[in-house]
This record gives C-alpha cells, structure tokens and sequence, in this order.
C-alpha cells in the first residue's frame, strides 16, 4: 500500500535568521499504517542527518497520513492548509474527492494510538497536546 505522509515544523529564530515554519510530504510503500509510519520516521531521521533541508529544526509533526488503496481516475486532493491571517494556528483538511474505498486518512493521537478518522472534526471531547512525530537535538 502506498501511504503519503503530510508533515510540519517550524525552527526557533538564531542570530541570523527569523523564527520560520514549514510543511513537507514524503512517500512510502509498506503492509499497514504502522510499517509505514517507522520508515516515514526513519526517512525525517535520515533527512535530517545527510541533507541541511532540516537544518534548525528540532520538531517534525505528523499533520496527516493518507493510505491510497487506488487512485481516484480523476485524482485526489491528499491535503490542503491553510493559514488565516498572520496567525499561527492553521485550518487543514485530507482527502477530497476519494471515496473510503480508495483512500483514508489516520489520525495519530497521544501514545502512538492510530484512529481511522472518519469525520477529520474532533470536538472537545477529542482534545488533547499534540506531540511532535519526531524530535531532535540541537
């Protein structure tokens, strides 16, 4: 199966450069949801030791994971984000256009708990800290 994982980060501002924030995809074929989130965390980790795309980052977020079990004919929106105003917060959304049948998003909650997320509204009662998918020292 192949899974697209949708990720975030931002970097804390040095002396010679501003606070920054940023979002990536990466791409990995595995059995189930889990295979793919160890080879998604193994690339983050590679990425960040061979490359200087990561370079100041010291938390990468998991903001979707999308399995494609096939390929809408007419394609798929996997994800979409957006900033309103000058503000930090963000709106995101997964999966438009894609039936169950062809794809569907996980949420991944505290203590590497793995929903379907069925809905992608939590209430309040669905609330809780979100926790980076990877750290790094700096």
């Amino acid at each position: 199966m192949l899974y697209i994982g949708h990720f975030s980060f931002s970097t804390a501002p040095t002396d010679e450069d501003p606070a920054s924030h940023g979002v990536f995809t990466c791409v990995a074929e595995a059995a189930d949801v889990d295979a793919a989130l160890d080879k998604l965390r193994a690339l983050i980790v590679r990425l960040k030791e061979e490359d200087d795309t990561l370079t100041g980052v010291t938390e990468v977020y998991l903001d979707s994971c999308v399995e494609v079990r096939s390929m809408p004919e007419a394609g798929m929106m996997s994800y979409w984000i957006s900033w309103p105003h000058e503000e930090e917060a963000s709106i995101s959304t997964g999966l438009r256009w894609a039936g169950e049948d062809e794809a569907v998003g996980y949420a991944v909650l505290p203590d590497d708990e793995h929903q379907h997320d069925e809905s992608c509204e939590h209430g309040d009662e669905d609330e809780y800290e979100v926790e980076p998918f990877v750290e790094f020292e700096e």
